[in-house]
């Protein structure tokens, strides 16, 4: 007698099964991979202008620290990411998958909330940033930053951070 590997009732295959259909997991992979494939499509014509382009500059201030405590800012990212907890003040549960991160992968979204990033002596709070164990480190969104009203400074392969209303002095 047919057994399903999946939910370990007798009387089906995996490939019939309609509690992995009906699986969380399953649909955010298959929702990834559908809209990646497509993604991917449109980011061909993309390429020769990307590679003009630098894509992550690290956040002065951050680089004195830990490695887990660097934040840096992407041109390519849509939205904030942090693979770090313990950078959270506070998080909101949530699953969801960001497919559109300009580096053909996706990442699964466990939760959402603010963090602080010291740069040096300042502390900013950014908010909205996405935690998702799949990211090897912290990147602040330059789409996103500017949404949030906030001045991004470049200056070779570093850049500043300026809350709304600061004054630029550098």
């Amino acid at each position: 007698m047919k057994r399903c590997y999946y939910c370990n009732i007798p009387g089906h295959q995996i490939s019939n099964c309609k509690r992995k259909e009906e699986d969380e997991e399953s649909q955010l992979i298959r929702i990834a991979i559908n809209t990646g494939v497509e993604k991917q499509r449109d980011d061909e014509d993309d390429d020769d202008y990307r590679k003009d382009q630098k894509m992550e500059c690290l956040v002065v201030g951050t680089d004195g620290g830990l490695w887990s405590e660097m934040w840096y800012v992407s041109k390519t990212l849509k939205h904030h990411f942090s693979g770090n907890l313990s950078m959270f003040k506070r998080i909101k549960c949530m699953n969801d998958v960001e497919t559109r991160t300009s580096e053909n992968q996706f990442y699964f979204i466990r939760g959402i909330g603010p963090v602080d990033v010291i740069s040096g002596a300042e502390k900013i709070r950014i908010q909205s940033v996405f935690f998702t164990q799949h990211i090897d480190r912290n990147v602040l969104s330059y789409d996103q930053l500017i949404t949030q009203g906030f001045t991004v400074k470049f200056t070779g392969d570093k850049c500043k951070l300026f809350p709304t209303f600061s004054i630029t002095t550098e």
